[in-house]
C-alpha cells in the first residue's frame, strides 16, 4: 500500500458567513462528496478537486484544507487554493452572500428574512459540466443517498483510482477521479443496469453517444462552451435534447456548473414556499401560475423562473438553495419548530384568497374567449348568410330570365315576378325596404 502525505492545513481565508460545508456539499447540488464524524466530534469533508484529493474541515471563521497525496512523486497543486475557491464560487469580487441574504431578506420579509440566519454560508457550487450531466441524469425520482450510491458505483467502474484512505477515526474511503467522456463511452446499457441504475442506464449511453457526436461536430467541449451563453433558456433548451434531461434537470445543470444563477430549479418544495409566501409580489395572473399541481411543463417552468429572477434578481438561484435547502430533511430542523410550522403549513385565508382571485381570473379569461368565440361565430354565420343569399340570388336571375323571355307564354304574372325580385333584394319593394 502506497503511503499518504497528509500536507499542511491551509486557510481557504473564507468567513463562515460566506461558506459553510454542510449544508453546501450535502444538500443535492453534488454527489461525489463524503463526510466522516472523527473522534473528537468534529467533521471533516473528503472529494476531488481537479484530480487532487482534499481534506476540509471548518474553523469557527474560515476554512481549512489540506491536500492528501498518495503519490509522492506526483507535483502539488500549488494553485489548489484558487481550484477550491473556484469551486465554491468565492472570489473578491465575486457574490457575497452577507450583503446578497440581506438584500433578499429586505425584498421578501415574510420568509427569507426570517430563515435565512438559520442557513449561513449555504453557496452554489461549479463543478465539472459533464459530471454534473450525469449526476442529474441520475437524479429522476430519486433521493440523495441512492444517487451517491449510483455515482460511487460508477466511478469504481469506470474511474481512475486515486488511493484509499484507512484512517483510525473511520471507515476507509476510495478516491476515484470521475470518469471522462472517453473512459463512460465503453459503458453498455446492461452494465449501468447491473449497477442499479434502471431505466437512466439507456439515458447515460444515449447521452454519451451524442456528446460525442457534438464534440467532432464543433471541435471542442459542447458543455463547457454552454457557460460562455448568457440566455439560461437558451441552455436549457440545449441541455434538454439529451436524453433524460427534463427543464428541472436542466436547470440544476445549468446552475450548478454552467454559472447560470438566474436559473431556479423548481419542485414541490420551492414552488409550494412560492405560492403560499411570494404572492403578494406578484400579480394576478402569476399567482393563478404559481398554483399548480402535478408536473409542470416546461414552458410554464421558464415562466416560473421568470417571476422568481423578478423577485430576487440575476442571482435568484442563490436564493434558492436556501428555500430549498431549509426544507430537507437534514437541515430543516435548524430552524425553531413554531417557525417551521409557521412558514411550511398554508395558511388557510392564503390559501382561500388565492383561489378566490384564481377562480377570478379563470372566470374573465373564460368570458374573454366566449366572446371572442361567439364574435367568430356571427362572422361565420354573417359570412353563411350573405354565401346564401348570393346564391338564391343567382338562382332567381336565372328563374327570371326565363320567365321574361316566355312571359306571354306563361302564367306567371308581373307582380309574381316583382315578388321573387323583393324576395331576394334583387328589387327593392316601396313598401317594405330590405336592407342589402
Amino acid at each position: 500500500m502506497k503511503s499518504i502525505v497528509r500536507h499542511a492545513w491551509n486557510s481557504l481565508r473564507i468567513p463562515s458567513c460566506e461558506l459553510r460545508l454542510d449544508m453546501t456539499l450535502l444538500c443535492g447540488q453534488v454527489f461525489t462528496w463524503q463526510k466522516r464524524t472523527l473522534n473528537d466530534n468534529t467533521s471533516a469533508y473528503f472529494g476531488v478537486i481537479d484530480g487532487s484529493v482534499v481534506e476540509m474541515r471548518e474553523e469557527e471563521d474560515d476554512v481549512l484544507y489540506r491536500q492528501l497525496q498518495f503519490d509522492p512523486t506526483e507535483k502539488v497543486d500549488d494553485k489548489l487554493t484558487d481550484k477550491i475557491r473556484s469551486f465554491f464560487n468565492y472570489s473578491d469580487d465575486g457574490v457575497k452572500l452577507k450583503t446578497l441574504f440581506k438584500e433578499y431578506a429586505e425584498i421578501d420579509p415574510h420568509i427569507f428574512a426570517r430563515i435565512y440566519k438559520y442557513y449561513p454560508g449555504v453557496r452554489v457550487i461549479t463543478q465539472d459540466p459533464f459530471e454534473c450531466l450525469i449526476c442529474f441524469i441520475c437524479s429522476a425520482n430519486n433521493n440523495v443517498s441512492r444517487i451517491t450510491l449510483m455515482i460511487t458505483r460508477l466511478c469504481q467502474k469506470y474511474g481512475s483510482l486515486i488511493g484509499e484512505l484507512n484512517d483510525s477515526d473511520f471507515a476507509p474511503i476510495s478516491f476515484f477521479r470521475f470518469p471522462n467522456l472517453q473512459q463512460l463511452s465503453t459503458a453498455t446499457e446492461q452494465e449501468l443496469r447491473d449497477l442499479g441504475f434502471g431505466y437512466r442506464a439507456k439515458y447515460i449511453v444515449k447521452t454519451v453517444r451524442m456528446l460525442i457526436e457534438q464534440q467532432e461536430k464543433i471541435g471542442s467541449d459542447f458543455l463547457m462552451a454552454m457557460r460562455n451563453e448568457p440566455d439560461r433558456n437558451i441552455v436549457i433548451d440545449a441541455l434538454c435534447k439529451f436524453q433524460g434531461v427534463g427543464c428541472k434537470v436542466a436547470s440544476c445543470i445549468a446552475l450548478y456548473s454552467l454559472e447560470k444563477f438566474d436559473c431556479v430549479p423548481l419542485d414541490v418544495h420551492v414552488l409550494r414556499l412560492a405560492r403560499i409566501h411570494y404572492t403578494s409580489l406578484m400579480n394576478e395572473d402569476d399567482m393563478v401560475l404559481l398554483d399548480v399541481k402535478g408536473s409542470v411543463n416546461a414552458q410554464k417552468q421558464k415562466k416560473i423562473m421568470d417571476l422568481f429572477v423578478s423577485v430576487f434578481g440575476k442571482n435568484a438561484g442563490w436564493a434558492q438553495m436556501v428555500l430549498y435547502g431549509c426544507q430537507l430533511a437534514a437541515f430543516k430542523t435548524r430552524m425553531p419548530e413554531e417557525l417551521r410550522k409557521d412558514i411550511f403549513t398554508e395558511d388557510q385565508a392564503k390559501a382561500k384568497e388565492l383561489a378566490k382571485k384564481k377562480k377570478k381570473v379563470k372566470k374573465e379569461k373564460v368570458k374573454e374567449e366566449i366572446e371572442e368565440d361567439e364574435d367568430e361565430e356571427d362572422e361565420e354565420i354573417e359570412e353563411q348568410s350573405i354565401e346564401n343569399l348570393d346564391v338564391k340570388r343567382e338562382i332567381v336571375k336565372k328563374e327570371l330570365s326565363e320567365y321574361d323571355e316566355t312571359f306571354s307564354s306563361t302564367r306567371v304574372t308581373r307582380s309574381r315576378s316583382r315578388a321573387l325580385k323583393e324576395i331576394y333584394c334583387l328589387e327593392e319593394s316601396p313598401q317594405k325596404k330590405i336592407k342589402k
